[in-house]
């Protein structure tokens, strides 16, 4: 699918909208260009990041992007402007609000809508396909339960981590630190440096 004009209505497309647009596009062929379908977890923290990876794709490396993002924040002016400010090789779609209850803890809530959304999820991406060459999906931790469905697509799968490379390397270490200690709490660790395991420099 190609996104070569930039207005707010290309970029804050409803899923429903989107479903419109792929299939007048199937008359025309597939675009051979790279395509990447990154999703976006709840949060404008999560979002900002993943759509300034789509950004240097799609101006450094012509790529063309599809960043789809729920929507808990879609109807806020800073969510607006910030998707009518993603460059033209990057199209914005806007999954369907999913109903996900209340007082719930931040990190279920987000993983719950995650997988409510899985459907429309379904539906766009399989647009896609008909329509554009997907080289990979994109998605944050928070997203895991997304990849069976690409990978059913046949599409490469990637976990973005916008956070620092410490916290990449402690998350990468800590199955071998839990085989090889045991499972550790502050409680029972009074040397902290037993508790976080080897520094950064044996990792």
């Amino acid at each position: 699918m190609t996104s070569q004009e930039k207005s707010p209505e290309k970029h804050q497309q409803p899923a429903a909208a989107m479903e419109v647009e792929v299939e007048t596009e199937v008359e025309g062929g597939v675009d051979r260009s790279p395509h990447v379908v990154m999703l976006s977890s709840p949060g404008m923290g999560h979002l900002i990041p993943l759509a300034e990876f789509a950004r240097r794709l799609a101006v450094h490396h012509g790529f063309s992007v599809t960043l789809i993002a729920t929507a808990d924040f879609a109807s806020s002016s800073v969510h607006r402007a910030f998707v009518d400010s993603l460059p033209p090789g990057v199209a914005s779609v806007i999954l369907p609000p999913v109903d996900v209850p209340d007082g719930m803890e931040i990190t279920a809530t987000i993983s719950l809508t995650i997988v409510e959304s899985l459907p429309a999820l379904r539906r766009i991406v399989s647009g896609l396909k008909r329509t554009a060459r997907l080289v990979a999906f994109v998605a944050d931790l928070f997203g895991t339960d997304t990849f069976d469905l690409a990978s059913e697509f046949g599409i490469p799968i990637f976990i973005f981590l916008a956070s620092n490379l410490f916290l990449l390397s402690l998350s990468l270490h800590l199955p071998a630190l839990h085989e090889s200690r045991g499972f550790l709490t502050p409680s029972r660790c009074q040397d902290a440096s037993r508790c976080i395991g080897p520094t950064s420099r044996s990792w």
